[in-house]
Formats: C-alpha cells, structure tokens, sequence
C-alpha cells in the first residue's frame, strides 16, 4: 500500500466447507453472540479456530483482494463524495 500507512492484517483460518484457508468475517448466531464466519461460504467457523492475520499479499494469494484508498483522500470520508 503507498501513502505510508501500514499494511492492514486481516484475520484467516482454515474453513472445513470450503477446505481452504479464509478470510474471516464475523456474524451473531442465533443466541446473538458474534461468531466468525467464513468470508465464502458463510460456516460457523470453530471458536478453537487457527486463526491468523494476513497482510494484503496473505489474501491474494488465498484469492481475496483488498481496494486501495485513492491517494487524493477521495470518498465520503474525505469529503469527496460525488467526485469521479
């Protein structure tokens, strides 16, 4: 990533449905406790889960890619909405 910001760590764990390694998104299950969850296919993943962090190459190379912030601050966090 350019700019000088750090390199953002996303967590990974292995998923058995899909039966690779992840990105972990998180969800509440029905007693509305947070769960993770397989980014792909939505599985309850184990509590006990290998989870890992992975950098932006990590996930590319599990197939995930990550969307740079405009260098110029765009977007509606930068007051840029509406620019294009």
């Amino acid at each position: 990533m350019s700019g000088g910001r750090p390199e953002p760590l996303l967590p990974v764990a292995p998923c058995a449905a899909c039966g690779t390694d992840v990105l972990v998104a998180w969800d509440l299950d029905e007693a509305e406790e947070l769960v993770a969850v397989c980014a792909r296919c939505n599985a309850v993943l184990p509590a006990d889960a290998d989870r890992r962090p992975a950098d932006a190459d990590g996930l590319r190379e599990l197939g995930f890619t990550l969307d740079e912030v405009p260098g110029d601050g765009g977007g509606c966090g930068g007051g840029g909405c509406g620019r294009g």
